[in-house]
């Protein structure tokens, strides 16, 4: 007699008793694939659609180890209506010693709506074990909920509501069949990782989080509903127009999203560019600034990356544009806010060769740098984009504000640093200024903006073989234009414990966090990136003024 002899009925639903096998050898982990959800005491729960051609997979664990040829009998029966048997698996899966038993129950023999109940024995058709051990009982459900409606007073479907870079909420309304709601703005959902609506027990419909909508145009928000078996219905899209912002607020510098936050730029595993900013949430993956495709590396495959580039972004227009350097060569990228896929976008079309300045000038205190100044940009170790370093009026002919500092190779195993001013069209500099001796090898040259409040930046440096921050700070001279003899006095320690094991890569872009005091960030080997919040009250012990660790992007 099949399984069910061992089941007990109760209240015209099969309940499922604890049933160790009887012998060594009985059937063990009993599961299904898929699992059942949604379960309660007595019942595994709710199995969804398996689709036209699906399975349902059972699979117990049989045999002992150097034990005998044994197999297993499966059996599925419908629960109810006399308890028929649906599915009869015959003798399978045998073989000496322990092993996994399995056996797949076609599509076309459950019925929607309808509760089952399976177990299963082990032994032979000749040696069968008498004893059941029964596994789960579940209902089939494969109608999935209806799709949901979408609206929205912040974005209205044809505007009048909320500008592109400005944050809104969409409600979502349901049957009550429905357990979650799934979304994702100018995006498709993503199989397995979607973004879940929060229930509003107040309306009874569902909301997503205030959402920012980047982009100006046209936008689309897909979702589509979850039922109780995690039948997942068709996608809506609800598509709406969101007008650009007529009173945009200044770039300032840092920010390439144009939103008002310092972005923090990091290539991620696919090579693509990512953004991160104060308002992005760390697991979220960020947003994409610029593809993998717009790369300014070619692999060995003969595709693009980001992977490998030195990037740097400070000054622009209409949100930062960006430098990058590889493979000998500098580029100049155009921010494109509005662009798709959001407002701040570096696209290969927008990008430029950066010539090498012909003048070269000496400060006081780097006499004969001239002599080892490069025809190529083949010796560059960092490129840092500064905004205004000189002082000198942007108006002034052959001026403007988006200065560069670089550090090169000598040719003699020393590394100079330089400033490159005197930009006169997008990405040209007409003159690279030497700053000091050549004794840059061992540190890393980041700059924080305007720390000390004279409207020129100030320039950090973590020095790699102690793992210690310093500052120098800006001077002007009498006549308005910076003394950049400053940028080698003695310098202000203002952080510590930044080693390279645990901080491979260490930088900044300014006021991260937008309390008044620019901040540092740092990626870790496994690719975490963490900002550490800076104007701290310095450290007794250590001179330290940044603050703890705080996440900003995963790995």
């Amino acid at each position: 007699m099949g399984g069910i002899a061992t089941a007990v009925l109760a209240g015209g639903l099969l309940t499922v008793p604890a049933s160790p096998a009887s012998a060594a050898g009985g059937p063990t982990n009993l599961r299904m694939n898929p699992v059942p959800v949604d379960g309660s005491t007595g019942d595994c729960g709710y199995v969804g659609a398996l689709g036209p051609v699906g399975s349902l997979g059972l699979f117990a664990t049989v045999g002992e180890a150097d034990g005998p040829l044994i197999g297993a009998h499966f059996e599925l029966h419908e629960v109810g209506n006399g308890d028929p048997t649906t599915f009869d698996s015959g003798w399978v899966s045998e073989s000496y010693g322990t092993h996994e038993a399995q056996a797949y129950i076609p599509a076309t023999l459950l019925t929607d709506g309808k509760t089952y109940a399976w177990s299963v024995r082990s032994g032979r058709a000749d040696a069968p074990d008498p004893t059941w051990a029964t596994g789960c009982t579940f209902t089939y459900d494969r109608t999935a909920a209806a799709p949901p409606t979408i609206t929205s007073t912040d974005f209205p479907i044809d505007g009048g509501g909320k500008y592109a870079g400005q944050a809104g909420v969409f409600l979502f309304a349901t049957t009550p069949d429905a357990v979650a709601v799934e979304y994702s703005l100018n995006g498709t959902i993503p199989v397995g990782g979607a973004a879940r609506a929060i229930y509003d027990p107040t309306s009874g419909t569902w909301r997503t989080p205030p959402l920012t909508v980047a982009q100006w145009g046209t936008n689309h928000l897909f979702a589509q509903t979850v039922d109780r078996a995690g039948n997942r219905s068709q996608q809506t899209t609800y598509s709406f127009h969101t007008p650009s912002d007529p009173n945009p607020p200044a770039p300032k510098p840092g920010d390439v999203t144009h939103d008002g936050r310092i972005d923090v730029l990091v290539a991620d595993a696919t090579g693509a560019l990512k953004g991160y900013s104060s308002a992005t949430t760390p697991g979220s993956g960020g947003v994409v600034v610029s593809t993998v495709y717009n790369g300014p590396i070619e692999t060995p495959a003969g595709k693009r990356t980001w992977t490998g580039a030195l990037i740097t972004h400070r000054g622009g227009q209409s949100g930062d544009d960006l430098y990058a350097y590889a493979d000998g060569t500098l580029y100049f990228y155009s921010n494109t806010p509005g662009a798709t896929p959001a407002k701040g976008y570096f696209a290969s079309q927008d990008s430029s060769v950066v010539f090498r300045p012909d003048t070269c000038i000496e400060s006081g205190s780097a006499l004969g740098a001239c002599t080892t100044y490069g025809t190529d940009w083949d010796r560059t170790k960092q490129v840092v984009a500064a905004g205004d370093v000189d002082g000198v009026p942007t108006g002034q002919v052959g001026e403007s504000s988006d200065d560069v500092f670089t550090v090169e190779d000598d040719g003699n195993g020393n590394q100079q640093l330089w400033l490159l001013t005197g930009t006169v069209s997008s990405g040209s500099f007409d003159r690279a200024i030497a700053i000091g001796p050549a004794t840059r090898q061992n540190q890393d040259i980041m700059v924080p903006g305007d720390v000390t409040g004279d409207g020129l930046p100030e320039l950090w440096i973590r020095d790699r073989t102690n793992g210690n921050v310093y500052q120098y700070a800006s001077v002007r001279k009498a006549d308005g234009t910076a003394d950049l003899d400053a940028y080698t006095a003695t310098p202000t320690l203002i952080g510590t414990g930044f080693d390279t094991t645990t901080y491979p890569k260490v930088s900044t872009d300014g006021d991260f966090d937008a309390d008044g005091h620019a901040d540092l960030w740092a990626r870790t080997p496994n690719g975490n990136v963490h900002t550490f919040p800076g104007g701290n009250t310095p450290d007794p012990a250590t001179g330290n003024t940044f603050g703890p660790a705080q996440l900003i992007a995963g790995n």
